[in-house]
């Protein structure tokens, strides 16, 4: 542990790392494909029978972004607070 009780990213073991990310991209695109096929329907007859996006690559792509995003932030090392250098009154 360094001074400011936060860990360099690469102590500690990988896998809960990996847990967290795999369930923010799962639960993630979960939501993601409910809210697609809630937006999807039916405004009229003919063309207009089928309107909102495509569920499978819609939530794919949520997954897809929320993996990066959290990726960056899960794996990318952490900085110690500074600490004062003078004291604050």
């Amino acid at each position: 542990l360094l001074a400011g009780g936060v860990l360099p990213a690469g102590v500690g073991s990988v896998a809960p790392r990996l847990a967290a990310l795999a369930a923010v991209v799962v639960l993630g695109g979960a939501v993601a494909a409910v809210l697609a096929v809630l937006a999807s329907g039916s405004i009229g007859p003919g063309r207009l029978d089928s309107i909102g996006p495509p569920v499978g690559p819609f939530a794919l792509c949520v997954g897809v972004e929320l993996a990066i995003g959290c990726a960056i932030a899960v794996f990318s090392p952490a900085r110690p607070r500074e600490r004062a250098v003078t004291p604050v009154d």
